[in-house]
């Protein structure tokens, strides 16, 4: 298997780093970084880390674009334009 080709350390650093996006936990985010840059050629673990991400969302993307997923969407949408930025604006 060739260095650029995505495996599956680079699909569970994929999902793990989603999950770290979802909480907000930064230190979890720079955990995740840190591994791949710890890789012995961290450019292309930054891109297999890239591809996993992106092969992640292409395979969610299909389930939103349901009646449900809509709602669900719609929803996200209506909860963070009530989100209080404070000084973050």
């Amino acid at each position: 298997m060739s260095n650029q080709q995505p495996q599956l350390i680079d699909a569970r650093r994929a999902a793990i780093l989603a999950v770290h996006f979802g909480r907000q936990d930064i230190e979890g985010v720079n955990e995740v970084l840190r591994q791949v840059a710890d890789e012995e050629d961290p450019p292309a673990a930054t891109a297999r880390l890239l591809f996993g991400l992106l092969e992640m969302y292409a395979g969610i993307l299909p389930m939103l674009h349901t009646e449900r997923g809509l709602l669900l969407l719609s929803q996200m949408v209506v909860d963070l334009s009530r989100v209080d930025l404070g000084d973050q604006q």
